[in-house]
């Protein structure tokens, strides 16, 4: 019998930017990764939502 892990991962809020939806998958098993890998997906997540927030010059 295997021994339980805890609660099911969240599933993340449904949104209509496919990159958002991407970065909120990143973190939704957060707890359920190793320490050392919370800063590089959390660094991820933070480049995607600034992108979207902050978006460049279009291009010509």
């Amino acid at each position: 019998m295997s021994e339980p892990t805890g609660p099911a991962a969240p599933t993340p809020p449904a949104v209509d930017h496919p990159d958002v939806a991407a970065a909120l998958r990143l973190v939704a098993d957060l707890d359920d990764q190793p320490l050392d890998q919370h800063h590089e997906r959390l660094s991820r997540v933070h480049e995607v939502l600034h992108g979207v927030l902050h978006p460049g010059p279009p291009a010509r």
